[in-house]
């Protein structure tokens, strides 16, 4: 039996609500819902070189596939 893995898509919070918490309680609520639903993980795409969005995802634990320009959150 396989486990579902969720994807996150090119998060984007608009420039006047960044600095907020918003991205950090959006990837919160989709964490708790991989737990609800027994997911294996989480991954995170997303395209470009956006720094923050590496430095974001480093800092929740992801880890990076430079191949694909991926994250992936394992939640077991």
């Amino acid at each position: 039996w396989m486990k579902k893995i969720w994807i996150l898509s090119d998060l984007y919070v608009h420039a006047n609500a960044r600095r907020q918490g918003i991205a950090k309680a959006l990837h919160e609520r989709a964490r708790h819902h991989a737990l609800e639903t027994k997911a294996r993980g989480l991954a995170f795409l997303s395209a470009g070189e956006d720094e923050t969005v590496h430095h974001f995802c480093d800092t929740l634990g992801y880890q990076r596939d430079e191949s694909l320009r991926s994250y992936f959150l394992l939640i077991e």
